[in-house]
């Protein structure tokens, strides 16, 4: 009796289909902080969460700056990159759209 279509093996190999990454016009990563720590600003209007968060990355190897509005974070990348922006959406001023457009500049 031959095996149904459904279980039916091959010692043929096949070969995998090459990964294939999307193309991304992302500005590329910021050097790591002084001392290899990456770092990494998070932004949001909310002190709440910006505490959250302070909380939640305190034992992870980066460097962690915080900025209350998308303006004191263009301030703070024009003096230093960061490696990675987390930014909440909707802001006053400025939303976190907005701001990571200007960052991608």
């Amino acid at each position: 009796m031959s095996p149904s279509p459904e279980t039916a093996t091959s010692d043929t190999p096949v070969e995998a289909p090459p990964q294939s990454r999307p193309q991304s016009d992302a500005s590329p990563a910021a050097p790591p902080a002084p001392g290899g720590r990456h770092r990494v600003l998070a932004v949001d209007d909310e002190k709440s969460v910006l505490t959250s968060l302070r909380r939640l990355l305190r034992r992870e190897p980066y460097e962690l700056e915080l900025a209350e509005s998308a303006e004191e974070a263009l301030e703070l990348l024009e003096q230093r990159p960061a490696t990675v922006v987390l930014s909440d959406q909707r802001m006053p001023g400025m939303t976190g759209i907005e701001m990571l457009r200007e960052v991608r500049r």
